[in-house]
Parts: structure tokens; C-alpha cells; sequence
């Protein structure tokens, strides 16, 4: 019985130390080499790669861990977002996870934060500009607007009709003061008939929509 414990302890402190281990100041990315990973990893883009999704997600993607209910869901979505770093559920899950921490004032070690997990995203795939606007998005959330609206232009800089980063630019370059920028992608964002009428009435409050 002690021979079991001292094992199960000694067990626990090799899971913490590795996850200990993860380096959110390189966030594990070496440049010029690719992601590693005992599974994968697995491009979500890759239609030959899709046969391999379902050994990840059906255990570590469940409504549970989309929905943050899960006591362990900080682990199961990092075991995820190893696997299949551009797995945008996950990334989103994992945003709120942390954006949540924040708010109540949380410190949680042992994996990588929520940037490090966009930012290996967007190493391993960086041609998805669904990974870089749901960064931008939890940028602009998080208050960090300079980076937030880098991030936004890189998407346009790939699609400049992009309404959900143009309606969500606006809305940043109204809370900064920007005011023609933001009348600007807020019109192009609405001749994409984008549904919303939130930013427009913050702009016909301000006098600037005609």
C-alpha cells in the first residue's frame, strides 16, 4: 500500500514537473523547427489529417471541456491544443478560460497561457486567418488594443472584405478615439450586411453616420 502511494506521488510530481516545465516566454516554439508532440500534431485545415481527430477530441473535447465545466478542463484543452493547435473550439475555450481567471483575480501555473496557445497556433498554421482573428479578438477583449488591432490588419491584409474583423475594429478604434478609422471599417463591415446594429448606433449616438 505505501509502495502504491510513494508511486502515485512520485507520478504527480513528474505531471507537474513537465507541465511545470512549459515556457510561456518562448511558449515552446523554436523558430525554423516544427511543433512537436507525442500525437500529431494535426492541422484542423487538412482534410487528410481529419481521420485523426476523433482520438482527441472525443476524449478531451467534450461539451464538459467546451463549456468550462470540467474541474480538468485547463489540462484536457491543453492536451488538445497540442494535438491539433489550430483547432479554433478549443482556442476559443481556452480564451474564455483564461479571461475568466483574470476576472477573479486567479493565478494558475503550469501550462502555457492563452497567448502562448494562439501564438503556437499561428506558428503551426500561419496561413489560417481564423487563428489570427479570434487572437484579435481575445486581444481586443483583453485590453490590449495595439496588438489586437496588428492582428485585425493582418487579417485584412489577407481579406480586406473580412466583416467580422472590420465590425470589430471599429468597434476597438471607437473605444480609442479613432474616429474616421472606425467609420471607415464599420462601412465596409455593413455593406457585408453584417447583422449587428450595435456599432452603428454608437455611430449615429456620435454624429458620424450619415
Amino acid at each position: 500500500m505505501r509502495i502504491a502511494t510513494l508511486l502515485l506521488t512520485l507520478l504527480s510530481i513528474v505531471l507537474v514537473s513537465t507541465a511545470n516545465a512549459r515556457n510561456n516566454h518562448t511558449c515552446g516554439i523554436e523558430q525554423g523547427k516544427p511543433l512537436t508532440n507525442h500525437y500529431g500534431p494535426f492541422d484542423y485545415n487538412n482534410p487528410a489529417h481529419a481521420i485523426k481527430f476523433p482520438v482527441v477530441l472525443k476524449r478531451h473535447f467534450t461539451d464538459e471541456i467546451r463549456l468550462l465545466t470540467s474541474y480538468k478542463a485547463e489540462g484536457d484543452l491543453d492536451y488538445t491544443l497540442r494535438a491539433i493547435p489550430n483547432f479554433l473550439p478549443a482556442l476559443e475555450s481556452m480564451a474564455r478560460l483564461q479571461q475568466r481567471w483574470k476576472r477573479n483575480n486567479e493565478v494558475h501555473q503550469g501550462y502555457y497561457t492563452a497567448e502562448c496557445y494562439f501564438e503556437r497556433a499561428i506558428y503551426f498554421a500561419p496561413r489560417d486567418i481564423n487563428v489570427r482573428y479570434l487572437y484579435a479578438v481575445y486581444l481586443h477583449q483583453s485590453g490590449n488594443y495595439k496588438k489586437a488591432e496588428t492582428f485585425y490588419h493582418q487579417v485584412l491584409n489577407v481579406d480586406n472584405r473580412h466583416i467580422e474583423a472590420n465590425y470589430n475594429l471599429a468597434l476597438m478604434l471607437l473605444e480609442t478615439g479613432d474616429f474616421d478609422n472606425a467609420l471607415h471599417h464599420a462601412k465596409i463591415a455593413y455593406e457585408g450586411n453584417f447583422p449587428l446594429t450595435g456599432l452603428k448606433n454608437k455611430l449615429i449616438k456620435l454624429g458620424l453616420w450619415q
